[in-house]
């Protein structure tokens, strides 16, 4: 039976294990969908992109993909939403922050792991950077261009610290999943 998300398997896992720059300083349609912002960690990864829903409507949407023992990425679950790419311009307060969208935590283990949680956020106009901290490593995010939506993945013995950083190195955010010590 097909499946009938607008990011299929062959595209998901060319964006996954695409080298980026991510999140996309210029997004483009890779065919089925615009890949905006890619992040994983330990064999789980969310995709953020915007396109067409199966109903034919545009909107932003986010899919949860974990890696097979045969190496590719198999998507688990996902959802969508009324957000467009030009929301990040139209922001009149809070240019300085990250507005969470979504978060969830998973049910699924990956490799007798523990589970996973991700966030999706929408950085304001006036973010340059975010750093999202884990315990494994810190990736840095340039999100000076573009449409400014980000993702953030952690496994819940390694959850991640969020931080915004204005062009001039100021901080203006720090996140930490509900419940979770960074």
């Amino acid at each position: 039976m097909p499946r009938h998300w607008w990011p299929n398997i062959e595209s998901a896992n060319e964006v996954i294990e695409g080298q980026g720059p991510w999140p996309s300083p210029s997004p483009q349609s890779n065919g089925r969908f615009v890949p905006l912002d890619v992040d994983k960690r330990e064999g789980f990864a969310v995709v953020v992109g915007f396109g067409p829903n199966k109903h034919g409507k545009d909107g932003l949407g986010f899919d949860e993909f974990v890696l097979t023992d045969g190496g590719l990425w198999d998507r688990q679950g996902g959802g969508a939403s009324g957000h467009g790419l030009g929301e990040r311009e139209n922001l009149i307060v809070g240019r300085d922050v990250l507005h969470l969208r979504v978060s969830g935590d998973t049910g699924w283990s990956v490799q007798a792991k523990p589970q996973f949680g991700h966030a999706v956020f929408l950085c304001g106009p006036d973010v340059a950077t975010v750093e999202i901290r884990r315990q494994r490593g810190v990736r840095t995010a340039d999100v000076r261009v573009g449409p400014g939506w980000l993702s953030v993945v952690w496994a819940q013995d390694d959850p991640a610290e969020v931080l915004a950083f204005t062009a001039q190195g100021s901080q203006t955010f720090s996140w930490t999943p509900p419940g979770k010590a960074a």
